[in-house]
């Protein structure tokens, strides 16, 4: 049934004979008011005129919940009643009133009139009860039949007007909706190039940073490497010369004891010898320059391995794979960041047996650095920070943690975002964590993450023995 010619109407009404009446005054006797046409052409010659009353469906019911069921069984057949006509009084069942309160409670927009004879309720008595609406009109009976008609005239097509105006909001909500999902679409779509945007910038300003710092390194590894190197040769001849000297002086011992032996002028000149040996504590000097020697040579030796582990530092932007033994390459970043955690916290080293794996070295050092000297950054006066590693189901591990601060739960989801940090200002980026997860994400590891406020932090990464090939491009763009 088409809603721009809905003219169903039920009819509730406990007398039956109120029934036939509708039906007469709504449907019409067919057959009287055909004869009557036909006569009235006969009589003056006029041509028989339409029928310009509109025709309407209707269907009764004796009681307001037998009513409610017959509406309830129309819409469910997806033919539902514009208009219904409720007698006031339907004893012993609901009144009017009561009915057209049940009704709305399920078909809000169906348009009721109530019938009554009685002035068994006030206008305002029905308006409290049903509310103001325009939706509810009052007939008085005996009613007049034009009345009927307009009433049903005008309600039902009140009904079809209302239920195309909401269809025509129905439409506009969901062109609204559409619209605006398209623009969420379009909002997810800009805040994620807002995101790609921070990440390179963010992997931008760790790139030159790195450029900058690998720079450095380099040039004060070059420079160091000059001087330490005569020095460490300069100090091994020493130790040589030490070495005659003593011999020397064994001789000297020999020659003393032939003179003490001998005696007369020998003897004072002995004497003499012996009383210049002690004021310089000539024992002592012999026993400690040999320590001093091999202090010095050390103390060379391990400025030469901090420069190379300098020189290794400064090629972190290399985009070159390597196959690293992971111990290895924390021990000298652990070297490098010496200066920074010596005064801070006692490094435990706690290393599994682990095979060589595929990674960017430099890169993977970052990492190392990035955690270390957080770690340390996170301890207030003096603390330990603890390195593990191992190795299993084709993955090795490491972890870095600190008996520092610990992290805030509710910063714990940010911690990785670029730019957000804790620190005090001129103490941080916000870039370090940020590039640290793009790097073990790049080499198709991952980074996990636990802690405790007062506690201390622990940093896991865990990482695959050799890179995938798609993860080389990706690992190569993550250093840039």
């Amino acid at each position: 049934m088409s809603e721009t010619a809905n003219r169903r109407i039920i009819v509730i009404d406990d007398n039956v004979a109120i029934h036939d009446d509708f039906r007469k005054i709504l449907c019409g006797d067919a057959r009287a008011d055909a004869e009557l046409d036909a006569l009235e052409a006969q009589l003056f010659s006029a041509p028989r005129r339409a029928d310009e009353r509109p025709s309407y469906e209707l269907e009764f019911a004796t009681q307001g919940q037998e009513g409610l069921e017959r509406i309830r069984a129309a819409a469910s057949a997806g033919r539902p009643f514009a208009l219904a006509f409720i007698d006031g009084r339907m004893p012993p069942g609901w009144d009017g009133i009561e009915t057209a309160s049940r009704i709305w409670e399920e078909f809000r927009d169906l348009q009721i009139v109530i019938c009554t004879a009685y002035t068994d309720h006030s206008w305002s008595e029905v308006a409290n009860r049903l509310g103001n609406t325009d939706k509810l009109l009052i007939l008085k009976k005996p009613f007049e039949n034009v009345e009927v008609r307009q009433l049903a005239a005008c309600m039902t097509q009140k009904w079809t007007l209302s239920r195309q105006a909401q269809q025509r909001v129905d439409e506009l909500e969901g062109m609204v909706r559409e619209r605006t999902q398209a623009l969420e679409a379009q909002s997810t779509g800009l805040q994620r190039a807002l995101d790609q945007l921070q990440q390179a910038q963010a992997q931008l300003l760790h790139a030159d940073k790195m450029a900058s710092i690998g720079q450095l390194a380099a040039g004060v590894a070059h420079e160091i490497n000059n001087p330490i190197g005569f020095i460490a040769s300069n100090l091994t001849s020493l130790g040589e010369y030490v070495d005659d000297l003593k011999r020397v002086l064994s001789a000297f011992e020999e020659l003393s004891a032939e003179c003490r032996a001998a005696g007369g002028a020998a003897g004072g000149t002995l004497a003499n010898v012996e009383r210049v040996r002690g004021e310089v504590d000539l024992d002592f000097i012999v026993g400690d320059v040999s320590n001093l020697v091999e202090e010095s040579i050390e103390g060379a030796r391990r400025v030469k391995q901090i420069v190379a582990d300098l020189r290794d530092f400064s090629h972190v932007d290399t985009p070159d794979v390597t196959t690293e033994d992971l111990n290895a390459l924390i021990d000298r970043t652990l070297t490098v960041a010496t200066n920074e955690i010596k005064y801070r916290a006692n490094v435990v080293r706690e290393y599994g047996e682990l095979p060589a794996i595929q990674c960017y070295g430099g890169k993977l050092g970052q990492v190392v650095l990035n955690l270390v000297v957080n770690a340390a950054q996170a301890i207030a006066e003096q603390g330990t920070i603890t390195i593990r590693t191992g190795a299993a189901g084709g993955e090795v591990w490491f972890e870095v943690q600190d008996t520092g601060c610990g992290i805030p739960p509710e910063n714990l989801p940010r911690i990785f975002e670029p730019f957000f940090t804790t620190k005090d200002v001129g103490r941080g980026t916000g870039l370090g964590l940020h590039v640290t997860y793009a790097i073990v994400q790049a080499h198709g590891g991952r980074i996990d993450v636990r802690s405790r406020v007062g506690e201390g932090t622990c940093f896991r990464i865990t990482l695959p023995t050799t890179l995938d090939a798609e993860k080389l491009e990706s690992t190569h763009v993550a250093g840039r």
